[in-house]
């Protein structure tokens, strides 16, 4: 279903004491998209770019212009400043939807039909549809955001341009202004959803099942995530892959489209009935929904906004609500900020007392208050807790271990240690940076003395490329053939001549990325290794221990890579067996989008360890 209203755009072009006028009207391409909308925006600018290296413009056509990071090269909050942009002739004029009456008239300034590149006075219209949507933040707080856009373009003055190729472009795509004393028939422009139809919606943990108390809220709600297949990375691209035309940066940014989540029940009070929520840089878009009684059935949608394809739908299963909780003893730990991530730093064993605080467990909250990163260690004997703070750094993940492991003579572990991811904050900045430090005396130590942060670009690999070999082991002297690629048996060495995928550094990493640690030793030293891997990129940052000396832990060069033929949802470490299982070597548990697996250690002729 769609629903249409008029636009009347007046006095578009001024010559003397004439003036050109011009009617036209917008479309909704859904119900959903026309009830969602609060307030219609229209931008106006000379769509000519002049590239540095030349004196005849580029068209710049009206796809071109968006929100949508992967389609966009324009901007429309920051077209005012967009380099060599023609004139913008009127910005983002809004008014409330829907209109006072049916119209809206609406003035900007006439092109310079005097400009030897623009002697058509070409103008090119963005319009918006903006209504509320939901923040992908933790707040989720509401902002007014684009939920729909459409352009047309115009030229107040029949002429030609020297250049064929340009003058050709922009009549094609401009149409010549109705004489206001003429029958001009109105054009209607359709608006159409911000992501392209190439970006699909699915759950993002692949099932369409929703389970939850009666009388409360789903947690988590349901969650969604949009993707596209790239032409890159299709042979022939062909089929509907998605060519990407911007930077690398903004083809992986699937932010800022409006999914709309609807709560489908007869005589139930469920709900919010409808909302939209916007995706975050990784496509994914989550809404809290609220359950009744269930007597009647609760069934949930999501969609991208505008779309007419059949959506997303959920299954839902309601069980008996929640009514109590024995909570007499409750303590709450610091303020309401919720957590990102959790784990527990543990103790000393048989060392925890109320005189020997530091030597208990402690529970390590990690949390985000929308300016820093910041770590807590709690235990209810104390009043305060202990803090790191990251400044400008997003929260992702925290994990506590030992870093000394026990051993068969009965030694027990030791020294406990505590490791952070994080992200930055600032847009382009989604490199994985880790950090670890070392619990002792009430305080947080970093383990090299500075800042804690381990190296995450690194050269050395566990499993990863120098050159391509098959099962016979086409292999140069001092090399091993193992998953297709040459590994050099002293893992540790560089990649000759650092060519090109030698190093790794785990990029994309965001809000809500999922991070594994693993703390084992995979190196038969007694102290612990730091395997870290995360659903965004196929590598797995290995950080082994440094056996330099008693207090040295992680060292500058003991960084290695692994690359396992998966992309790693969650990985665990552990002696699973197999055809020739070695007791003192852990495997690695891998599970991933297309299933588990399992590589097992083999010890290499120098002694260290590899996975099969």
């Amino acid at each position: 279903m769609s629903g249409r209203s008029f636009l009347v755009i007046g006095s578009l072009a001024l010559a003397g004491c004439s003036q050109v006028e011009d009617e036209f009207s917008i479309a909704f391409p859904s119900q959903a998209s026309l009830e969602s909308t609060s307030e219609i925006a229209v931008t106006a600018f000379v769509p000519l770019q002049t590239p540095e290296d030349s004196d005849t413009p580029n068209f710049v056509e009206g796809r071109l212009v968006g929100t949508f990071p992967p389609t966009r090269m324009i901007d429309p909050e920051t077209i005012q400043t967009f380099p060599n942009l023609g004139t913008v002739l009127r910005f983002r004029n809004k008014q409330p939807y829907p209109f006072e009456g049916s119209d809206w008239v609406m003035e900007f300034g006439k092109p310079d039909t005097g400009d030897p590149n623009n002697p058509w006075g070409a103008a090119m219209l963005y319009i918006e549809a903006r209504g509320e949507a939901r923040t992908p933040d933790k707040k989720a707080s509401l902002t007014t955001a684009t939920l729909l856009a459409g352009t047309t373009c115009v030229r107040t003055k029949e002429a030609s341009h020297p250049d064929g190729q340009l003058d050709k472009a922009v009549k094609k795509a401009c149409r010549l202004l109705a004489d206001p004393e003429g029958d001009g028939e109105a054009v209607t422009v359709m608006l159409e959803p911000v992501a392209p139809p190439e970006f699909t919606l699915e759950p993002c943990d692949g099932r369409g099942v929703l389970a939850g108390a009666k009388n409360q809220e789903l947690a988590p709600g349901p969650a969604v995530c949009l993707s596209a297949i790239r032409c890159d990375n299709v042979q022939g691209g062909t089929g509907d892959c998605f060519e990407c035309e911007q930077t690398n940066s903004a083809c992986d940014n699937t932010s800022n489209v409006p999914i709309v989540f609807a709560v489908d029940q007869v005589d139930g009070t469920a709900g919010p009935e409808r909302q939209v929520v916007l995706t975050d840089e990784q496509g994914r878009a989550q809404a809290p929904i609220r359950l009744d009684d269930c007597t009647s059935d609760v069934r949930v949608t999501a969609q991208v906004l505008g779309r007419t394809t059949p959506p997303v739908e959920y299954v839902m299963e309601c069980v008996d609500e929640i009514e109590e909780f024995e909570c007499a003893a409750d303590m709450q730990l610091g303020d309401d900020f919720m957590p990102e991530s959790v784990s527990t730093v543990p103790g000393i064993e048989g060392a925890c007392s109320p005189g020997n605080v530091d030597a208990c467990a402690h529970v390590a909250i990690l949390r985000d208050d929308t300016e820093r990163t910041r770590l807590e260690l709690w235990h209810p004997m104390r009043s305060s807790p202990i803090v790191q703070e990251f400044a400008e750094k997003t929260a992702v993940a925290v994990h506590g271990f030992h870093y000394v492991e026990a051993d068969g003579l009965g030694n027990p572990a030791s020294r406990p240690m505590v490791a952070v991811a994080t992200s930055g904050r600032q847009n382009g900045d989604s490199k994985l940076r880790i950090y670890v430090f070392e619990f002792v005396n009430g305080a947080l130590v970093p383990h090299d003395g500075g800042t804690g942060e381990l190296p995450t670009q690194c050269t050395g690999w566990f499993c990863g490329s120098t050159t391509a070999c098959d099962m016979m082991g086409n292999c140069g002297a001092g090399e091993t053939c193992y998953e297709g690629v040459c590994v050099e048996d002293n893992a540790d060495a560089m990649c000759p001549m650092q060519p090109a995928g030698c190093a790794c550094e785990i990029q994309g990493v965001g809000f809500q990325t999922r991070v594994t640690f693993v703390a084992r030793d995979r190196d038969d030293d007694g102290l612990a290794d730091l395997t870290v891997a995360t659903e965004i990129r196929a590598e797995v940052l290995l950080h082994l221990t440094s056996l330099a000396g008693p207090n040295e832990l992680y060292g500058l060069d003991t960084c290695e890579c692994g690359r396992y033929g998966q992309t790693p949802n969650s990985i665990a470490l552990g002696t699973f067996g197999g055809a020739a299982p070695d007791p003192t070597l852990p495997d690695l548990f891998i599970g991933a989008t297309g299933g588990s697996y399992i590589r097992y250690g083999t010890r290499l002729s120098n002694n260290r360890s590899t996975l099969q």
